[in-house]
């Protein structure tokens, strides 16, 4: 699940409109985090998303689970 969670943010930056894609949500479920701590997973997690990370996306905010575990949101 990626919620876009941009608009949200307008206003806090004079220059920023709250428009584009710069701060998301995402819940990740996945079988690859079963047995992984969750910084691992976290860590996992932004090394794939470093292209979209350094093209300007400015937070993030990650979810993962192993199928099963419970989530938060």
């Amino acid at each position: 699940m990626v919620i876009n969670e941009s608009h949200l943010h307008a206003g806090h930056q004079e220059s920023f409109d709250g428009s584009g894609e710069t701060h998301m949500r995402v819940r990740i479920v996945s079988s690859v985090f079963a047995g992984m701590s969750r910084v691992a997973r976290h860590r996992a997690i932004n090394a794939l998303l470093k292209p979209e990370l350094d093209a300007g996306l400015h937070a993030l905010a990650v979810e993962p689970a192993a199928p099963g575990e419970a989530t938060r949101w």
